[in-house]
């Protein structure tokens, strides 16, 4: 195994911070994470549709951002764009935790609407 880049950290704890239940947003739904002024950043994540993957994509227009990745927990394989240097900058900048806690946050948020309008 390679050295792990800032985006392996994130999406391992995003994985967590989602926790064991699967998620009912899939990659058709684009969720706001920060806005204008911070990137205009949007995901897509799916969360175990599939037993132990998480996926999770970013876009932002703003930052010309079209990244995803896709992690396997039982198997610990990260597959990822190589479209990376932008997405790892972001992340150094923000900080790990912090990158996945508000994503996680924004993406539970999205899913309770979801479970409600169900």
């Amino acid at each position: 195994m390679g050295r792990q880049t800032p985006v392996d950290f994130v999406i391992k704890k995003l994985r967590k911070k989602l926790g064991e239940e699967g998620l009912l947003c899939t990659e058709e739904h684009r969720i706001q994470v920060t806005d204008e002024d911070n990137g205009n950043l949007f995901v897509s994540v799916e969360h175990n549709l599939e037993p132990h993957i998480t996926w999770l994509a970013l876009f932002s227009d703003e930052l010309d951002m079209d990244f995803d990745v896709t992690y396997n927990e039982k198997s610990g394989n990260i597959l990822k764009d190589k479209k990376i240097k932008a997405v790892n900058e972001m992340i150094k900048f923000t900080g790990d935790d912090v990158f996945a806690e508000t994503i996680a946050e924004k993406v539970l948020e999205f899913n309770d609407e979801l479970k409600k309008n169900s």
